[in-house]
């Protein structure tokens, strides 16, 4: 067995994947509110003595996916970077997520992803038999088919509530057979400069079997978050919305728009809210990063509502 990782989730407290960053996020400068979710995604970590550099990459790969999607806002990661020092502070502590409500939750971001790097290496086998095999090895030689196995976990924790979400693990393999060398690709990687993502690493084995990982994750995902956007204004002309052609919007898309309310506390925390679908509403005009709407029911409308996309 050449190069190979192996670490275990179980018996992980959520409060300690919290630990990780909720010092950071709330450290955050807050931006303007958004119907889309913010998302920040942490490096993945890997286990005890494994040195290589997989974290940031492996969380680089899972942000450009979830950011294709058009369905959430992510989190910078040089946001992240810049508030290194409360990352590395918080991870020997832990954090009780019934104080999250007291708390107001998260101006940074609205749910955090955490990864964890399970199993990423090559195994083999021999396939020569009987004497065929004696007479491989006699030459100096061997015949082995080689997998590349990728197996990574996450946990999406919704910072407004402290809860799980989501917690999921996937796999990823990529075979090959023949007179290799086991370690060929993985050296590449690690030692001479190439960089998880780019497009020799795709083409390797193990990148093969990353991306398969990462899109097995992806698909999970995907379905956990609602296409929103929110209502910039409202106006005979129709209704602005901060979503345009860069989320999958076009002309002719239909969405349904929602009436939002708030109820805030002494404090000016919101501790209530609730919406009423008032009707829908189809994309007239699109531009990159907005769109203008035609609605019947614009009458019951303002700014700050939701329309939300099912497609």
């Amino acid at each position: 067995m050449d190069l190979f990782l192996r670490s275990s989730v179980r018996g992980q407290r959520v409060a300690r994947w919290l630990g990780c960053g909720l010092i950071a996020l709330w450290l955050i400068a807050g931006s303007a509110v958004e119907a889309r979710p913010r998302v920040a995604v942490l490096p993945f970590k890997t286990g005890a003595g494994f040195d290589y550099p997989l974290g940031e990459g492996l969380a680089q790969l899972l942000r450009k996916r979830i950011m294709a999607t058009g369905k959430v806002l992510v989190v910078d990661r040089e946001e992240l970077h810049n508030m290194k020092g409360e990352l590395q502070l918080a991870d020997d502590g832990y954090f009780d997520p019934s104080t999250f409500p007291e708390k107001g939750g998260f101006q940074g971001a609205d749910y955090l992803i955490v990864g964890r790097v399970l199993d990423f290496g090559h195994y083999s086998r021999d396939t020569t038999l009987g004497a065929l095999s004696s007479m491989v090895q006699m030459q100096g030689l061997q015949h082995k088919k080689t997998t590349a196995y990728v197996r990574l976990g996450i946990e999406v924790i919704d910072l407004h509530t402290g809860r799980l979400v989501l917690s999921e693990e996937a796999e990823g393999k990529n075979q090959t057979s023949g007179a290799i060398l086991m370690a060929g690709d993985l050296k590449k990687i690690f030692v001479g400069g190439l960089k998880i993502g780019q497009a020799e690493f795709d083409k390797s084995m193990i990148g093969r079997a990353t991306n398969q990982s990462l899109d097995r994750l992806m698909s999970r995902l995907a379905s956990l978050f609602v296409k929103e956007a929110k209502v910039l204004a409202v106006s005979p002309d129709g209704i602005v919305i901060d979503m345009g052609a860069s989320s999958g919007l076009q002309v002719g898309t239909k969405g349904r728009v929602f009436s939002t309310r708030e109820i805030k506390n002494s404090a000016g925390r919101v501790v209530w809210r609730s919406r009423r679908q008032v009707g829908e509403a189809v994309v007239a005009e699109v531009q990159p990063e907005d769109a203008l709407l035609h609605c019947p029911a614009i009458k019951d409308l303002k700014e700050g509502d939701v329309v939300v996309f099912d497609q």
